[in-house]
């Protein structure tokens, strides 16, 4: 939800246009020194958004639906790319575990465009509990599981387990998921990248559904 909007005082002009719907009282203009304190990028910028962040709303399970599961992801940039990956591919439900990184984190929101404002997203979620209560098909994404993810059947409610960048899937939650599969690759790499794991992955299910 919007609650103000902050422009270079110079710069009015240029957003004239995009702020007819605004109310007045939430435009406020400021002078370049103090844009730029506001600034957390590389780049220059003359214009900042104030929104009220909308907690996670709570999660009622839907066997019927896919679901993308992402366990203590730690980089911003991959998290970043996997929202994106989840719009793009048509996965829509994300839930992401605990002492993950923060969805609203600056480095997330350039890496995903804003595009988390498009998806149903999840925090703090138990994944356990999840599996537990998910009656779909369930496939956790490890490097050495000895079945493809290019042979499984992807057409029916689906939900995709990924763990972290450096530990992957926790034994707990590993032990608790019946199917392991990989992403076979002809070359001699140990394993892909996470957010580009993701990617193959989602576009595989959006593959077969098509």
């Amino acid at each position: 939800m919007l609650e103000y909007i902050l422009i270079e005082e110079h710069s009015y002009s240029r957003y004239n246009h995009l702020l007819t719907t605004i109310n007045p009282e939430q435009i406020i203009l400021l002078p370049q020194q103090l844009i730029n304190k506001l600034n957390l990028s590389d780049s220059s910028i003359d214009l900042v958004a104030i929104i009220k962040i909308i907690p996670s709303p709570k999660l009622i399970v839907d066997s019927e639906q896919d679901y993308l599961l992402l366990e203590q992801i730690q980089d911003p940039g991959n998290l970043g790319t996997i929202l994106r990956v989840a719009k793009a591919s048509g996965l829509k439900n994300v839930l992401l575990s605990a002492q993950s990184v923060d969805l609203y984190n600056p480095k997330v929101l350039r890496a995903s465009q804003g595009i988390q404002f498009g998806l149903n997203l999840y925090t703090n979620i138990d994944l356990f509990e999840f599996c537990t209560n998910y009656t779909g098909q369930i496939y956790a994404l490890t490097p050495h599981a000895n079945l493809s993810i290019y042979q499984q059947n992807l057409q029916k409610p689906t939900a995709l387990v990924f763990g972290n960048e450096g530990s992957g899937i926790s034994p707990q939650l590993l032990s608790h998921i019946q199917t392991h599969i990989t992403i076979p690759m002809r070359g001699n790499a140990e394993s892909l990248n996470l957010a580009m794991a993701v990617t193959a992955s989602a576009f595989e299910l959006s593959r077969q559904r098509l």
